[in-house]
């Protein structure tokens, strides 16, 4: 994460930044991203911890099977069925 801002860049792209880590240095990272969204940059996360993403990001999509959905697309097909939880959604709507 170092690295990657000490160049203040305007998009900052992460895969999977916070797998592995341990709930302290996540909170860290959280706080840096917020940060920098917060200094009117953007961030882009790729991440299988799907509720972190719903509930920390603004915006999200999310791929499966070479198909992308868009926030807007995933809460009406929760609101359609009821679901509160976006991970327990996709484990029945996507069998992942």
């Amino acid at each position: 994460l170092a690295t990657a801002l000490i160049h203040n860049p305007l998009v900052l792209m992460m895969d999977e930044p916070l797998a592995g880590i341990d709930p302290p240095q996540r909170s860290l990272i959280w706080s840096r991203i917020e940060s920098f969204v917060d200094s009117g940059r953007i961030v882009i996360l790729t991440s299988h911890m799907i509720d972190e993403m719903v509930s920390r990001c603004n915006k999200f999509g999310l791929v499966h099977d070479a198909s992308f959905f868009r926030a807007e697309e995933v809460d009406q097909m929760m609101d359609d069925t009821g679901y509160q939880s976006v991970e327990r959604f996709l484990n029945d709507a996507f069998s992942i």
